[in-house]
């Protein structure tokens, strides 16, 4: 009902009539397109006092996920950064990535054809699908934008995006939809859509439109020349109502952490860790424990978990399923509210071990990781101390494996390892060498079970 309502607010623009299968596609269609939708889209610029290098464009963290951020100097000087959003009431309500406005000094935005700066207020936004509504005060009806529907989307569909890319304001790309529900957990909560469509840094939070005139999309990072994501626009409707009326959204949580269950036949989330005073360990769960179900729906993975409690509400009891020592169990678990993602902290790695280098030229460096040490760099720390990778020379057996920043190692050609000193001792110049990994998930929170092989120069 609270997206129903939603969509009601929103002044529809009009529309491109859809075409046909078969029907070829008109030579004016892009045309069209960006009659109906430059108008509704705008400039973001904010400001924020930081550490800064030489390239004030490029501080977007979807940027520094994919690439290696320039070198920042160590004087403080206000950061300038670029994005972009889309109006979708016309009173001023707009739609951004979160990542584009979060932790701000100043907003301002600039509307099409228009040389004014409005300052805007953030009316709320949501880390985890990194969706959020601003708002700019303006006396005349704006134009707005009209939602589609990404789950009606196929591969090979038109689109185009719309945004600010380096500052060159209401600028159009177009593509087609490369893949739909591409999962990139260190990213976002929710699958992306993938499109050949061009977006650089300054499109973020700009719209990515289908052929008929609708959003079905909200522009978020790029990977590479030719490979780009899109927030599906079903995802953001899910969260509106929460944001404009809460600020926030509300989300479960009951204290785990988790990794996908690789042996046998038995599906399910297995768990890690259970932490202290939380509804997991109230509940009895324990480590080791698969769980199975969660509130009568069926657990094939931790994305499934991990889901499933995020959309429970918050202090409402819920069945659970698990298996624990091969016998199935039953037991009843309380919800709490997921507290909001914290910054991380901004020490260096190498203050709190000394670095090891893997030998044979493989490309990691190391330290060992305490607890401590973990948690200044935003990792949930474990049990036992364990390598934790600190840097992955470019070109390296290490970087083509796929092997990142902050990767736990667990095993090293079937050994347990808990220092990066033993790392170097079982890694072997003769051989392909198997790690098994630990990675984190900041989006879900989570941990997952990875194994990359390696084989010395």
């Amino acid at each position: 009902a609270g997206i129903l309502f939603y969509q009601k607010s929103i002044t529809a623009r009009p529309l491109i009539k859809g075409l046909q299968p078969g029907e070829p596609l008109p030579a004016d269609i892009f045309i069209k397109m960006a009659k109906i939708i430059n108008p509704t889209v705008v400039n973001i610029s904010t400001s924020k006092k930081n550490n800064i290098g030489p390239f004030p464009h490029f501080q977007d963290p979807f940027f520094d996920f994919f690439f290696t951020p320039p070198s920042r100097s160590p004087k403080p000087k206000p950061i300038y950064s670029l994005g972009t959003g889309f109006i979708i009431r016309s009173n001023g309500l707009i739609l951004t990535n979160t990542h584009v406005v979060n932790k701000t000094d100043t907003i301002q935005v600039q509307l099409k054809n228009s040389q004014t700066l409005y300052t805007a207020k953030v009316i709320g936004k949501d880390v985890y699908t990194d969706v959020a509504l601003i708002k700019i005060s303006v006396n005349r009806n704006l134009p707005t934008a009209r939602l589609g529907k990404s789950s009606q989307l196929q591969v090979g569909e038109w689109v185009a995006a719309f945004g600010n890319p380096y500052g060159h304001g209401h600028t159009m790309t177009k593509g087609i939809i490369s893949a739909i529900n591409r999962e990139i957990d260190e990213l976002n909560l929710f699958p992306f859509l993938q499109t050949d469509a061009i977006i650089n840094p300054g499109n973020s939070g700009g719209p990515l439109v289908n052929t008929r005139g609708e959003v079905i999309g909200i522009n978020t990072a790029m990977h590479t020349q030719g490979i780009s994501f899109a927030i599906p626009i079903d995802n953001v409707k899910v969260v509106l109502k929460d944001l404009e009326t809460q600020g926030r959204v509300r989300r479960g949580f009951i204290g785990i952490q988790m990794a996908q269950h690789n042996q046998g036949t038995q599906k399910g989330a297995l768990i890690l860790e259970v932490v202290p005073n939380t509804p997991a360990e109230k509940a009895g769960i324990k480590i080791k424990d698969l769980i199975t179900r969660f509130n009568n729906k069926k657990i094939k993975d931790y994305k499934d978990l991990f889901k499933a409690v995020a959309s429970t509400p918050v202090n409402k009891t819920v069945p659970m399923e698990l298996i624990r020592n091969g016998k199935k169990h039953r037991i009843d678990i309380t919800v709490a509210e997921r507290k909001e993602l914290s910054a991380e902290n901004t020490e260096k790695p190498s203050s709190y071990g000394k670095k090891k280098t893997a030998p044979f030229d493989l490309g990691i460096v190391m330290v060992t990781g305490t607890k401590k040490w973990m948690e200044s760099i935003g990792l949930p720390p474990l049990n036992r101390h364990h390598p934790i990778v600190t840097e992955v020379k470019p070109g390296s057996p290490a970087a083509f494996a796929g092997i990142r920043k902050k990767d736990i190692i667990l095993k090293v050609n079937g050994w347990q390892v808990q220092t990066a000193r033993e790392v170097q001792r079982r890694l072997s110049r003769n051989r392909t060498n198997t790690l098994n990994i630990l990675r984190y998930r900041p989006y879900s929170r989570q941990y997952i079970n990875m194994i990359f092989q390696l084989t010395a120069r």
